[in-house]
């Protein structure tokens, strides 16, 4: 790992050496390049060292989205019933179902309504 290095050091390292190099801030000449995906996606407008580049200007779109996430939340905008799950059967909670079927038995007991093992939701 070569950091912050003029690149023809770097060069120089990555010719004498058998094992390969990688360069964050070092040039060209490495074997292979790091640069930390928070800047090369513009997330941290304050922060742009002299080697990133940078492929995208996250921080805006997600300052905006985050901004207009909370607002929808706290106005109850959202979740709306196009981000909310429905049933079209009668969903209550069952804390213990006393007609269930014994773990011996298949077949639940006659008359008993069928629930699901986690949330008691009828299936």
């Amino acid at each position: 790992m070569l950091e912050g290095v003029p690149l023809e050091l770097a060069r120089t390292i990555t010719q004498r050496l058998s094992i390969p190099t990688i360069g964050i801030g070092a040039g060209r000449y490495c074997d292979g390049q790091v640069l930390v995906c928070y800047d090369l996606l513009g997330m941290n407008p304050d922060f742009k060292p002299k080697f990133v580049k940078r492929y995208a200007d996250l921080h805006g779109h997600i300052t905006e989205a985050a901004g207009t996430f909370f607002s929808e939340v706290r106005s109850g905008a959202f979740p709306d019933d196009e981000h909310s799950f429905k049933s079209n059967k009668n969903i209550r909670l069952v804390t213990s179902n006393p007609v269930a079927p014994s773990p011996e038995s298949a077949e639940p007991a006659e008359g008993a309504e069928k629930v699901g093992p986690i949330y008691g939701v009828p299936v």
